[in-house]
């Protein structure tokens, strides 16, 4: 009885899913016929496209900065530019907005940074470990010969 109830419970929500992409497609269809009456181009459909990518652009520029006033929000915009460098200009995907020039010279900036600080943590820590096996013992003696570094 409850696998029946279950069953019909999904079967209702995929019949309401249906009938949501059928009322947006009428939906559609009415725009465009609405557009063809009044005598507009489809062109003009692509200006609202391009202007909604705009729009995006900004707000991803005010998430950016205003998320930038934290640690974490540093982290967050660190990664969602990589990723707009990487999808936006790299692979010009049209959903994402790429960088302007300026925001990839400062992006390659912080990358630098980020790498040269990551070479001095692993050189800093490879030391702190190699000094801490050899003075615990745990290698032989000849093998910590200080004049080997």
């Amino acid at each position: 009885m409850s696998e029946e109830s279950s069953e019909q419970e999904d079967g209702g929500g995929e019949a309401e899913m249906r009938q949501q992409w059928a009322t947006e497609n009428l939906e559609r269809r009415a725009e465009v016929r609405q557009r063809k009456a009044k005598g507009e181009s489809p062109a003009e459909g692509l200006k609202s496209a391009e202007q909604q990518i705009r729009k995006i652009q900004k707000i991803l520029r005010i998430i950016n900065g205003a998320s930038a006033a934290t640690l974490a929000g540093l982290i967050i915009t660190f990664i969602i530019m990589n990723l707009q460098l990487i999808l936006g200009n790299g692979l010009k995907i049209k959903f994402i907005p790429p960088l302007a020039f300026w925001e990839i010279l400062l992006l390659a900036m912080v990358d630098m940074l980020i790498i040269v600080q990551l070479m001095f943590l692993t050189a800093y820590f490879g030391a702190l470990f190699y000094a801490g096996a050899c003075l615990s013992g745990f290698w032989d003696a000849a093998k910590c010969a200080w004049g080997a570094l």
